[in-house]
């Protein structure tokens, strides 16, 4: 654990211990081994939240303007969906009279391939947009 935690966040190292350790409660368990190892081994302490930046309104606007893709850009600025939620997206799931999405499918690239799946919370959910990306939505959804 101790080599690993030079490596990797403290985060990582005490989710990899977790497994380590379950996975050796069973062997405990069926008496493979007489105690476990990964028991009262000291993990790195998780340091304090990270100390995030949030772009401004200018900034946003900036980034999507050198944006190939300034749409994109403004659904997740302003709407709070993930990442794999927006490239799920389809025209079905687009209320442009109403302004809300439909967000019901995640993306996840595996290798070079997507596979659609259910959102992380496995529900469906309807999501307003505002104002400023209907012209970019419904230009998207006359493609």
């Amino acid at each position: 654990m101790s080599e690993l935690a030079g490596r990797r966040s403290p985060s990582a190292v005490i989710s990899a211990h977790g497994v380590l350790a379950g996975i050796l409660d069973m062997a405990v368990t069926d008496r493979r081994l007489p105690r476990n190892p990964a028991r009262g081994v000291k993990l790195p302490r998780k340091t304090g939240k990270l100390n995030r930046v949030y772009l401004g309104h200018d900034q946003v606007h900036t980034l999507a303007g050198l944006s190939a893709h300034p749409t994109l850009v403004l659904c997740l600025a302003y709407m709070g969906i993930r990442w794999g939620e927006v490239t799920a997206l389809r025209v079905r799931h687009i209320n442009l009279l109403r302004r809300r999405l439909t967000v019901e499918e995640n993306a996840v690239k595996v290798g070079a391939i997507i596979h659609l799946g259910t959102t992380r919370v496995h529900e469906r959910r309807s999501v307003p947009y505002p104002e400023l990306l209907s012209a970019g939505l419904a230009e998207q959804c006359a493609d």
